[in-house]
């Protein structure tokens, strides 16, 4: 192993990778047992990407993965992915399960990436901060694409590692390089996960000795890449979801706040300005954020090659971020590009702490630090719900599952609300979680709304006072 942290002769595929491989299957078997917690079904706008998924299935994968989907701003590719998962099985638990068996190849890629650029100790510390995050267990169980843009970004990561880190490379090289760059536009942020590489490139054409047969295999790379994007980017539609997700559709009119949301992307380990999606205050536990802290401190003060890559990847991540980001704050859905290198970082800092450190204690430290950090994460996964869960919501679904159960399929309910108060989710979203909570369709009807006379079916009564559970 070389001094500068550059050498392809990393023990990648040691006993660590097992390490990472058992992570995975831990935070698999973790997530799949919390889907089951009924409160998941309050996240606001994830129905469209539910029925948007079974639709495809019914249609039996009669469309185009490079069509403008879900909200406009996500390809059709990513609905056909969950659509995979419900042909299997047609349940909500299903649906949202293709999310979290991800928790295994991005436990696995992660070790790899951070492996070929620090240490296969570290990639082996890295997965483990990510095994057991509280944000990734909160947010995988949401039924949205990040978590699949979340896996292409490390698949991406990966492959353009290898590329700049081997000395020669065949015609195979740029082939695959531009399949797989070409397929990760299609997922969601697919620009901003392209444009992160560029690091890479810059690290070969400054080491390489070969240059014009690395400009002929880079360009091989982009024309393939390109001809996988063609289909998208000829289309009107696509071509506006692109630019939403990009730098259209911003909520504000100051230039400046770009840069602001910067600033705060570099700062979403210790403070978050913006709590949505399970997700509340900083993105890492405080444990996992002291790590952090000496992983910067072994950074700055050895300044190996290997780690400043991983530092210039994570500066532009970061950047874009914020650059991109259509409101006031980085949001979560972006920002989870972001948490990788906060483990990475940690992993660093452990590693650094301990490795000098007689075997036993390092043992000690490990069997007293590791536990704080599951225990610390495990505490923030229902610290949001402590907080914010709209309680009216709660007993609004309770008290109308009792009312859908004696009511004919579909189940046609007029709703009638006492006092001023009401629910946080519109009825349309409320009828969605009853009707996937109770495996039938519900239609609810507001008190004013007219029912049309062709329904099936006859009509229940439901009086629901909101007023008691509003604070």
């Amino acid at each position: 192993m070389s001094d500068n942290g550059i050498s392809m002769k990393r023990p990648i595929l040691s006993w660590h990778i097992v390490i990472a491989v058992v992570c995975g299957f831990v935070a698999v078997a973790i997530g799949a047992y919390r889907l089951h917690d009924w409160r998941y079904f309050l996240v606001g706008d994830e129905y469209g990407f539910y029925e948007n998924a079974k639709a495809i299935l019914r249609e039996h994968f009669n469309r185009m993965p490079y069509w403008s989907g879900v909200h406009q701003m996500n390809f059709t590719a990513v609905s056909m992915y969950q659509a995979l998962f419900l042909a299997i099985e047609q349940s909500f638990w299903m649906w949202r399960f293709s999310n979290v068996i991800l928790f295994l190849p991005i436990a696995v890629l992660l070790h790899v990436w951070t492996s070929l650029w620090c240490s296969a100790r570290v990639g082996a510390l890295s997965a483990l901060f990510l095994s057991f995050s509280f944000f990734l267990h909160n947010y995988f169980l949401i039924g949205y694409p990040n978590p699949l843009a979340l896996l292409f970004f490390l698949i991406m990561q990966v492959s353009w590692s290898v590329w700049a880190k081997n000395e020669r490379n065949g015609w195979f090289s740029p082939i695959l390089l531009g399949v797989i760059t070409g397929i990760t536009f299609y997922v969601y942020l697919g620009t901003l996960i392209i444009l992160s590489v560029a690091p890479y490139v810059l690290f070969k054409l400054y080491r390489s000795q070969r240059r014009t047969a690395l400009l002929g295999s880079l360009v091989l790379a982009g024309l393939i890449a390109v001809g996988l994007i063609a289909p998208a980017v000829l289309r009107k539609d696509a071509l506006d979801a692109m630019f939403r997700v990009s730098v259209g559709g911003a909520e504000f009119s100051d230039p400046f706040q770009r840069w602001i949301n910067v600033r705060n992307s570099f700062r979403l380990f210790w403070w978050n300005i913006r709590d949505s999606h399970f997700i509340t205050g900083p993105y890492v536990d405080p444990i996992t954020l002291v790590c952090i802290g000496f992983g910067w401190a072994y950074i700055v003060l050895t300044r190996r090659s290997g780690e400043l890559m991983i530092v210039t990847v994570y500066v532009l991540a970061a950047t874009l971020v914020g650059v991109t980001s259509p409101y006031h704050y980085p949001p979560i859905t972006r920002g989870i590009l972001i948490v990788p290198f906060g483990f990475i970082f940690a992993a660093i800092g452990l590693d650094w702490v301990t490795k000098k450190m007689p075997g036993i204690i390092q043992g000690a430290v490990f069997a007293g630090v590791l536990p704080l950090v599951v225990c610390a994460n495990a505490l923030r996964t229902e610290d949001y719900y402590i907080q914010n869960t709209p309680a009216a919501d709660v007993y609004f679904l309770k008290e109308a599952a009792a009312v859908v159960r004696s009511c004919d399929d579909p189940a046609i309910i007029r709703v009638k609300f006492v006092g001023q108060g009401r629910p946080q989710n519109n009825l349309s979203n409320l009828q969605f979680f009853l009707s996937v909570q109770n495996g039938k369709e519900v239609k609810l009807y507001g008190d004013g709304d007219a029912i049309p006379t062709s329904a099936p079916g006859k009509v229940c009564e439901l009086s629901f006072d909101a007023n008691p559970y509003i604070k």
